[in-house]
């Protein structure tokens, strides 16, 4: 975001917005060594090209644009990755069923008994074919994620009564 953005998003003046960029860049120096990347590799190609190989066509001066392509283009595609990796194994094993899937989460419905070794086994499986997607492996990076049991089941579920 531009100083002139910030001002209008934060409603701040502008010396307060260039002081709070400022702050940020010297935070997170590699932030802007990567927009810079973008920015040259968009000049010279015509595109950036994301870790899955998707490439975003954009115009040089939108280059603003590329790190937003790249970043949540590349995370849609870890996830996507991700999840079928988790869908075939589940299909392979019959250890349960994908239920819902929901924007970075899904919900998967299993008949083993929450809290036993046998689930916990299936959890770590499961998280370990999110996390070891081979696009980001073979550049050294690997999603984080979190698995929760929840102690019911669809069946169990009440209907919603309005009051």
């Amino acid at each position: 975001m531009t100083g002139k953005k910030l001002v209008a998003y934060l409603a701040i003046p502008k010396k307060e917005a260039e002081e709070l960029l400022d702050h940020y860049h010297k935070t997170f120096p590699s932030i802007h060594e990567f927009q810079d990347e973008l920015k040259e590799r968009l000049e010279l190609d015509g595109y950036v090209q994301d870790w899955f190989g998707r490439r975003y066509h954009l115009p040089s001066n939108q280059a603003y644009k590329a790190v937003n392509a790249m970043v949540q283009g590349g995370c849609g595609q870890a996830f996507k990755e991700g999840f079928n990796a988790v869908d075939r194994w589940l299909g392979e094993t019959g250890a349960g069923a994908i239920l819902l899937p929901v924007h970075d989460e899904s919900i998967i419905e299993s008949d083993r008994e929450p809290h036993t070794t046998e689930a916990d086994e299936m959890l770590a499986e499961l998280s370990t074919r999110m996390e070891e997607i081979p696009q980001l492996m073979n550049k050294g990076r690997r999603l984080r994620v979190d698995v929760k049991y929840t102690e019911t089941t669809w069946a169990d579920k009440q209907a919603y009564k309005e009051t």
